[in-house]
């Protein structure tokens, strides 16, 4: 009895040892799949956190490298303007399709006929290069090309603008623009301003357009700087009753609108419309004012000066790169 009840024990305690040992094994094997199943969530999880921070990483390459273009891109934009510092563009000189007289000549006609004091020695101002742009005769546009002169003498080339933005030019009885000559981009960027600077003179802000593309006007005694569109807006808002007179938003629908129908609507448009903002459309009668640097770019709208009364400063020469460093 003794002996059976002995081997019924002991099998009965292997059998749970068996069962003991079989659960540590399937307690192992859970633990074993939880922590695969765990390492796999992870995976991704590590895999987005990594391409998340991969991302943040381009986008700050992707910024610096987009900063570093539009820097480059002003500069070179810069240097082409301050190589035309020579250059004279002379707008709605008529065209001579047998070319009968070399530009060259033709413009030393105009310079004696409306301003002969500036003719240098010998009664001629020496001319590096003169062409229109374009150099081809388009028989389609109703007015003439552009002519560009590059003059052999700064100061030479300075009395001639200063003389055409004093008066109008003539030639053969037909009404000749002279405007310093910059580069396509800088046209393109003073374009922008072209319906609020109009609406701007008929308030009687005396706006001018300064070296590149920055919108100057004189409101109550006081003078304001825009280098964008943009910060006239803010600086509008603030003010009631120049927002109404204003509406820019208006204007500027106005303006992509007349964009958009291409090539052929500018060419076809007035000279003024063209060329205005290059030309000021005001007497220099600005001489009690005092040289100011514009170099600081305003926030929504730089004041430049204070009120009249007060010696007030002079906005400097229109169309003329300002003298840096670097010039």
């Amino acid at each position: 009895m003794k002996d059976e009840a002995k081997e019924m024990k002991d099998e009965v305690k292997d059998d749970l040892q068996r069962k003991s040992d079989q659960k540590e094994k399937d307690d192992q094997k859970t633990k074993d799949e939880i922590q695969s199943l765990r390492t796999r969530i992870q995976q991704p999880e590590s895999s987005d956190l990594t391409m998340q921070q991969d991302t943040i990483k381009q986008n700050q390459k992707n910024e610096k490298i987009e900063e570093n273009m539009k820097h480059l891109i002003h500069k070179t934009e810069d240097l082409e303007n301050r190589s035309r510092r020579d250059n004279l563009r002379i707008i709605g000189l008529p065209e001579d399709p047998d070319k009968r007289k070399s530009l060259d000549i033709i413009l030393q006609e105009v310079i004696k006929e409306n301003c002969p004091d500036i003719l240098e020695q010998e009664g001629k101002v020496e001319i590096d290069r003169i062409h229109r742009s374009p150099p081809v005769l388009n028989p389609q546009l109703t007015t003439p090309s552009n002519v560009i002169a590059k003059f052999k003498n700064y100061h030479t080339k300075e009395k001639v603008l200063q003389a055409a933005k004093k008066k109008s030019f003539r030639y053969q009885g037909t009404t000749v623009r002279i405007t310093q000559d910059l580069a396509a981009s800088t046209l393109k960027k003073r374009k922008a301003w072209n319906m609020i600077f109009r609406k701007a003179r008929g308030l009687g802000l005396q706006p001018r357009i300064n070296y590149p593309v920055k919108l100057i006007i004189l409101l109550q005694g006081e003078v304001w700087a825009f280098n964008k569109i943009r910060e006239l807006q803010e600086f509008v808002k603030k003010r009631p009753d120049l927002n109404r007179k204003f509406d820019i938003q208006a204007q500027n629908s106005r303006e992509s609108s007349k964009a958009q129908l291409g090539p052929s609507r500018l060419v076809n448009s007035p000279p003024e419309d063209l060329e205005f903002h290059l030309h000021g459309l005001f007497q220099e009668g600005m001489s009690s004012w005092k040289r100011i640097s514009l170099q600081t770019p305003g926030k929504e709208g730089q004041l430049l000066t204070h009120p009249i009364g007060s010696p007030s400063p002079k906005l400097p020469p229109r169309d003329k790169p300002p003298v840096e460093d670097n010039y």
